[in-house]
């Protein structure tokens, strides 16, 4: 391909860029198999002076991940004239470079997913099973959480949100997440009202299990007094379910053994 210079290359551990998935990254087929084993023996493209392509310096060693122009190029967050953002600019090489500010901000391990939704519209375990996948896919969206919501990525924060409907959360997980929701600053976009929805329907469905439960109880009192608009939520979720009529069987649950003023 003009424009590209191929070497090989031999080094002590992989390296990955662009659209390589996680599920190769962790030794998996797109099945959940193991996968063939990586080599240390790769190819690695060195770009000469073509502007098909994007370089993204990521972490704070600024180490470059190349990307097709296409799956860069039209993204809003990244060059909009209507809103003036502009990201993207040439570099002294005569290269695209996606010049984000919060690209420093971010691991490796976790542009391992925007490099993966930039190229494929997804990322990590598509169809996990077992509940080992499943704790490993909700970690998977912990981080992409996180390092999407740094470039303002409102399509895959999105994607998260409606990922998170189809795996299976224990309470202290999303108790988790919804302190990393919840405490964001600046803009909020529609993802974040579809991810709020979401926790706070669940915290509030369950309210009294969190009330009850002696090791996240006192943590889950704590985040909501610390966490106003989490707190208030939570309880418009749950006067909603009241109105609605509650689960009997939770409504008898919640009363077995009391409460003291203590615990309120």
């Amino acid at each position: 391909m003009k424009g590209i210079c191929h070497k090989k290359q031999q080094e002590t551990r992989p390296r990955f860029s662009g659209g390589v998935g996680l599920d190769q990254l962790l030794g998996r087929s797109s099945f959940g198999q193991p996968s063939a084993a990586l080599t240390s023996d790769i190819i690695e493209g060195r770009i000469c002076e073509s502007k098909d392509f994007v370089q993204v310096p990521v972490g704070p060693d600024g180490e470059i991940r190349t990307f097709q122009k296409k799956d860069v190029w039209s993204r809003p967050y990244f060059q909009d004239s209507r809103t003036g953002i502009n990201h993207l600019r040439l570099n002294e090489d005569n290269i695209w470079e996606l010049a984000h500010p919060q690209l420093v901000h971010i691991e490796l391990d976790d542009f391992q997913f925007i490099a993966e939704y930039l190229t494929d519209g997804e990322f990590g375990l598509r169809n996990p099973e077992g509940p080992d996948q499943n704790k490993e896919a909700i970690a998977q969206c912990v981080s992409a959480w996180e390092a999407a919501e740094k470039l303002a990525m409102d399509d895959m924060l999105e994607h998260i949100s409606e990922k998170v409907r189809f795996l299976e959360w224990d309470n202290e997980d999303v108790l988790t997440v919804a302190i990393l929701v919840y405490r964001t600053g600046g803009p909020s976009l529609h993802a974040h009202e579809m991810m709020k929805d979401w926790i706070s329907s669940f915290l509030a469905h369950h309210f009294w299990v969190y009330i009850k439960d002696e090791a996240i109880g006192h943590y889950f009192r704590k985040r909501l007094r610390r966490l106003p608009e989490l707190e208030r939520d939570v309880f418009e979720k749950r006067a909603e379910s009241l109105r609605n009529g509650a689960d009997p069987d939770e409504d008898v649950e919640s009363d077995e053994g009391g409460l003291d003023d203590d615990d309120l």
